[in-house]
């Protein structure tokens, strides 16, 4: 709630600066979890949940955190987790000839995802309906109706099963930009590609911590550095302004980064 309170207030004291401001706004007064649509660059969005659109647009349309420089007008992009496909969008605008991999499991987010796809004539988009892990299987999976769908936990939202595929299968080429937000697998994912992560030019990994569950950073930090990279780390989504009193927890994580690695 507080960072809710955060977002509003910085969207009214920034509003010049922040596309749709208007759309954005009327969306924290609509039910969660509910499917609706925002008109966006003049065409119509469809969104999954509106709060957490809310949260997706600021980081992805406002504050860029996926922008990066290319060479050439087409890089080859892969994106884990596209959710609704707002980091499609992002993506597209910001290379219209890009050659675009993404993933998404949950069938009604990947619904969502394949119409607004449609509806903004996206071109040279691959969209795989499978949830990234370290080997060919069928897996349960806990779908929220929101951004926090995960693998393997049984106790959040409504679990089905889903295809697995492993990321090695598309790593055997230069890739210009990897995006991977994929709610906890990251670990698994990175551990099984990491002789392949020199083909990356650039990547993304937002890493979940998980309350009463060993942390992996250490290893995924360690996985990063062998492949050569440098990096910067950003908090992201739950905080705990004292942890020695108190450690919050949101959705069952209590630590969520954003890891940008480069060359």
């Amino acid at each position: 709630m507080i960072y809710k309170i955060k977002l509003i207030l910085q969207l009214l004291i920034h509003q010049s600066k922040y596309l749709h401001f208007f759309s954005l706004i009327s969306l924290f007064f609509r039910s969660r979890y509910q499917q609706t649509s925002i008109s966006l660059f003049g065409k119509k969005f469809q969104i999954a949940d509106a709060w957490s659109f809310v949260i997706m647009f600021d980081e992805i349309f406002n504050k860029k955190i996926y922008q990066f420089p290319s060479a050439h007008p087409k890089p080859f992009i892969i994106d884990c987790g596209v959710n609704v496909g707002a980091s499609l969008l992002f993506f597209k605008r910001l290379f219209p000839k890009s050659q675009i991999i993404g993933f998404e499991p949950d069938p009604k987010i990947y619904q969502i995802a394949t119409k607004n796809i449609s509806s903004f004539d996206l071109k040279n988009i691959t969209l795989v309906q499978k949830a990234l892990w370290n080997t060919e299987t069928t897996l349960h999976f806990a779908s929220t109706g929101a951004d926090g769908g995960r693998l393997g936990d049984k106790n959040l939202g409504q679990n089905i099963e889903v295809q697995t595929v492993s990321l090695r299968n598309y790593l055997t080429q230069k890739v210009d930009f990897l995006k991977i937000d994929i709610e906890g697998a990251e670990d698994t994912v990175l551990k099984d590609c990491a002789d392949l992560l020199p083909n990356v030019e650039r990547m993304f990994v937002e890493y979940h911590s998980f309350a009463n569950q060993k942390q992996s950073l250490n290893q995924i930090l360690d996985i990063l550095g062998q492949a050569g990279f440098r990096y910067y780390i950003e908090r992201n989504g739950v905080r705990s302004p004292q942890p020695y009193l108190n450690i919050d927890t949101l959705i069952g994580m209590d630590l969520q980064l954003n890891i940008f690695a480069y060359r």
